[in-house]
């Protein structure tokens, strides 16, 4: 399985490796022109220091120097100049070299600044192919460099007076230049990382804003190929690009798809609620077909119950009929006990009022009983009356007799004063045996009073003993009465038995005959029912058959707009 990657890494990393590219093409122009420059340099550097030299040498009789030699004043001129050569160039020149040559093939030393050198002035300088570079330079009077060896050199021809010829040869230190090479070099690494790093990330913004488009229009995809999402939302993308072409178009074919599941989700609606309604169409089919079945068997039940009720209604005549004898022979019977019912209720209406007047004579005896006892009541509140004023006579009495004891103590003399209070003691000592008489005539009133309350409950006593026979002979009377009426009752219950027979015999006839009316009834509401449960499931099968065409209609609407897909 390839390793998943994004139109972002791609374009990063192609932009990055063109980028790469660039800057590879141009480290290695880079390099090649410091090579190049740095030898330009050093060539041009070359002939700037020697102007030191041929200075000294242009123009000047050499004649000094070769007859004199080293002791010439020319010589020590050009040996310190070509010493200033060499110091100025700090370390860049290794070797400075002064050749001359008078009007012959062969060139010598003047001076050699090497350090290894042992050559002197005068000796020969025997390098063939360095000799071939000086003759060049003479020839064409320009400097040459010769960059073949490991060193490079520099050949720079100097005219004298008198035909006198001479070369300046001038060794630079490649690892000079080599060390120059790879400083710049480095920096230039530096450099070009540097700026790699800069232009990465300019190139991820600017990649990573190229493909914020894609990305929105990726995971909006995403989310139609799994059926989630808010398809009510469009992708806005302000660019007038293939990406903003690309997603006006995204946003049409959402607008389609969303207007096609739209007519998808009403149809499955539509779909949904007419299933519900063919499930509860049929339901009410198949209700109504067992509705029709059982009125089907109820109508053949009830024409069966009509022919068994016909011979019930039958036999409930014969036993009616019968039943009137019965009653008849029952009647004449309860005649004759009512007559002899009516003769001992007559016995026990003399008795009754025999009752009557010893109650009376009962009450008499009660009210009067009554009136003494209220009599008595009476005397005994006239006795506490009496009691009370006793003790309050007898109260002051010794009050009195309390203050006469006091008075004599203090009197002495004076004692006379205490007849009054003597008096007035004899008067309430009076007065207290007259209360004492009332009393004991009060006391004996109330004894007779009581006698004659037991005289008059002794009468009573009498007189509820003769009323206890009488309501005996009563209670024998209505015993006999009882036992007629209870030989009445048997016989009106045996008539209302056979009545009830009658009733029931008749109520059965009566509901035999209105079954067989409620039967017929019925059977006319069932077939009516029957009617009309054929024409509800005609209508059924037409809204169901109006609810098929409607299906059809939209289904060939979406076939329609289906068919301009291709779907495999």
């Amino acid at each position: 399985m390839n390793r998943k990657t994004t139109i972002k890494d791609k374009l990063t990393r192609n932009m990055m490796a063109i980028v790469f590219c660039i800057f590879l093409i141009i480290a290695i122009c880079t390099y090649i022109f410091i090579s190049r420059a740095i030898k330009n340099i050093a060539v041009s550097a070359g002939p700037g220091l020697s102007t030191i030299v041929s200075r000294e040498l242009e123009g000047k009789d050499l004649t000094d120097l070769v007859n004199q030699k080293e002791d010439s004043e020319i010589y020590k001129k050009i040996d310190e100049a070509m010493t200033v050569l060499v110091s100025k160039s700090k370390g860049i020149i290794d070797d400075a070299t002064l050749l001359i040559n008078t009007n012959e093939d062969k060139w010598y030393y003047v001076i050699d600044k090497n350090k290894d050198s042992q050559f002197k002035l005068g000796s020969e300088y025997s390098d063939k192919e360095k000799l071939e570079e000086v003759k060049k330079a003479l020839e064409l009077n320009t400097t040459q460099v010769n960059n073949l060896s490991t060193d490079l050199e520099i050949f720079i021809p100097v005219k004298a007076n008198n035909g006198i010829n001479l070369a300046i040869c001038i060794g630079i230190k490649s690892s000079v230049i080599t060390k120059a090479k790879y400083i710049l070099l480095g920096i230039l690494l530096i450099v070009m990382v540097v700026s790699l790093m800069i232009v990465r990330i300019i190139i991820g913004g600017i990649t990573r804003k190229q493909t914020k488009s894609i990305t929105v229009l990726v995971n909006k995809m995403k989310e139609m190929s799994k059926l989630e999402g808010d398809l009510t939302k469009r992708i806005d993308i302000q660019s007038n690009d293939e990406i903003g072409e690309l997603a006006q178009y995204t946003n049409e074919m959402l607008d389609t798809i969303q207007q096609i599941l739209i007519d998808v989700k009403d149809v499955s609606d539509r779909l949904n609620s007419d299933n519900k309604e063919f499930n509860n169409a049929f339901n009410r089919s198949a209700e109504q077909f067992q509705d029709t079945t059982m009125l089907a068997k109820n109508i053949n039940e009830k024409i069966h119950n009509q022919s068994l009720w016909l011979g019930d209604i039958s036999n409930s005549v014969s036993q009616f009929n019968d039943t009137v004898k019965d009653v008849t022979l029952s009647t004449k019977e309860v005649a004759a006990q009512s007559i002899n019912t009516t003769n001992s209720a007559n016995d026990g209406n003399e008795y009754i009022k025999k009752l009557e007047v010893h109650s009376n004579d009962i009450s008499k005896v009660v009210n009067k009983t009554s009136t003494l006892v209220n009599s008595l009541g009476n005397k005994s509140e006239q006795i506490n009356g009496i009691a009370d004023t006793i003790g309050a006579i007898a109260d002051q009495t010794n009050l009195l007799a309390l203050n006469a004891s006091i008075e004599a103590m203090h009197a002495g003399e004076r004692g006379k004063g205490f007849a009054v209070v003597a008096e007035e003691v004899g008067k309430l000592a009076f007065e207290s045996s007259k209360s004492s008489e009332e009393i004991f005539n009060l006391i004996q009133e109330v004894r007779q009073g009581i006698n004659s309350a037991e005289v008059s409950m002794q009468e009573v006593s009498k007189k509820t003993v003769e009323q206890t026979d009488f309501i005996k002979s009563v209670s024998d009377k209505f015993k006999d009465i009882v036992y007629s009426i209870n030989k009445v009752s048997k016989k009106v219950e045996e008539v209302s038995k056979a009545s009830d027979n009658m009733a029931i015999n008749l109520s059965d006839i009566k509901n035999q005959i209105e079954n067989l009316t409620g039967v017929s009834e019925e059977n006319s509401k069932s077939t009516n029912q029957i009617a009309l449960n054929v024409e509800e499931q005609i209508l059924s099968i037409k809204q169901l058959s109006n609810r098929t065409e409607e299906l059809n209609n939209v289904s060939k609407v979406l076939m329609d707009r289906l068919e301009k897909l291709k779907l495999s």
